[in-house]
């Protein structure tokens, strides 16, 4: 399973989503649809969307929505 770290821009925090590089392009589904999201060690599962149209060279854009959103500000914010 891969592991993904990556610095939350404003509009991933605010919004829900990240984008992914191109180095890792090859972990996720080659077309949009469905994605489990496990989070951090507590293993919290999201439910959430590849887009592949969000972005103009075509790598995933992975939403999570206000559950991801909420997870980035929790595990941001709270220090």
């Amino acid at each position: 399973m891969p592991l993904f770290r990556r610095t939350l821009e404003k509009s991933y925090h605010r919004q829900g989503f990240f984008n992914v590089t191109v180095d890792l392009e090859r972990f996720i589904r080659p077309r949009e649809g469905p994605v489990e999201l496990i989070l951090g060690t507590s293993g919290l599962r999201i439910q959430g969307k590849v887009n592949r149209s969000a972005n103009l060279n075509r790598t995933a854009r992975i939403a999570g929505g206000s559950k991801l959103r909420d997870s980035f500000h929790w595990h941001c914010c709270r220090r």
